[in-house]
């Protein structure tokens, strides 16, 4: 499977924390209510997500 197809096919999210944050708001409006977190690569990573974008998100919802 070529990573664009993987991106499609799981609905991969990833880019700047904006962009994330744009991302996840899209699929909440359109009624989408979990959500799995994997791939982390680097442990900063986790942090920005935790620092920046779930407090956006909770923020919005």
């Amino acid at each position: 499977m070529s990573p664009d197809e993987y991106k499609n096919r799981f609905w991969v999210v990833e880019g700047t924390p904006d962009q994330c944050i744009h991302a996840i708001k899209r699929y909440i409006e359109r009624g989408v209510t979990l959500f799995t977190l994997l791939g982390f690569s680097e442990p900063k990573d986790c942090d920005i997500f935790a620092k920046e974008i779930m407090p956006e998100l909770r923020r919005a919802y």
